[in-house]
This record gives C-alpha cells, sequence and structure tokens, in this order.
C-alpha cells in the first residue's frame, strides 16, 4: 500500500494470531469446595482451558484462589458469606478471564470452610 506521508510502497505486515476465542462450546458446572487444590476443571492434554466467569461465595471469612496447574492467577480474602465474581471483560463475552496452559487443571484453594459456586468455561486446541 501507498505510504500517505511519503507516497511511496511499503512493506504489507500480516500477523498471524492463533484465534483462540472466537468458536468453541463452553461448558457451565456447579460446585462446592474446600481445602487447597481443588480441580474445578481437569485439563485434557495440548488443549487450554478458557474461564470465562466464577462465581460463588465461602461458608467462613476465607481466602481463595484461582489457580492454573501450581500458578496462582489471582487471590481474593473474603468474608463469610460475601460474593466474587470473577468475569470476562464487561461487552465482550468471547474474552476469557482466564486462561489455564495446554494439560493443565484450573484449581481453586480455600482457606477456610468451603466455596459454594458456579462457572463457565471452554477447551481450546
Amino acid at each position: 500500500p501507498l505510504n500517505p506521508i511519503t507516497k511511496t510502497n511499503q512493506p504489507t505486515t500480516i500477523i498471524n494470531m492463533t484465534m483462540y476465542n472466537i468458536a468453541g462450546h463452553k461448558y457451565t458446572a456447579a460446585f462446592t469446595t474446600s481445602g487447597t487444590s481443588h480441580i474445578l476443571v481437569a485439563g485434557q492434554a495440548g488443549k487450554a482451558i478458557f474461564v470465562y466467569e466464577i462465581i460463588g461465595s465461602p461458608s467462613n471469612a476465607s481466602t481463595v484462589s484461582i489457580k492454573n496447574g501450581s500458578t496462582i492467577l489471582d487471590t481474593q480474602t473474603l468474608a463469610a458469606g460475601q460474593g466474587v465474581t470473577w468475569s470476562n471483560i464487561a461487552n465482550l463475552d468471547s474474552e476469557p478471564r482466564f486462561i489455564c496452559a495446554p494439560g493443565a487443571d484450573l484449581k481453586m484453594d480455600v482457606s477456610v470452610g468451603t466455596f459454594t459456586g458456579g462457572l463457565v468455561y471452554a477447551f481450546r486446541e
């Protein structure tokens, strides 16, 4: 294409992008968990887990962590019964809030009591 300033031809750059978030089936699941490293979604070989939303609340004042395998993605300190929502970017339903590496489990740690909630996720190759 022609550069509008120099009026000369300029090279065209083609960007190779992996479009993980434009196709695929989203799943929903309800859960109650306690303790550390509880698997919310088991990893699958060669597939990343795209997490669009996790909602819920703890039974006791607790610290709750979301993990990609053993790597902590986010931690919240919550009061008993305090609701929390980890969700995708507002108005961008195709954007995940968290991404777990291919083969890694999506896990949750709860320091005290239980956490009851639900999640929306998908697998991507």
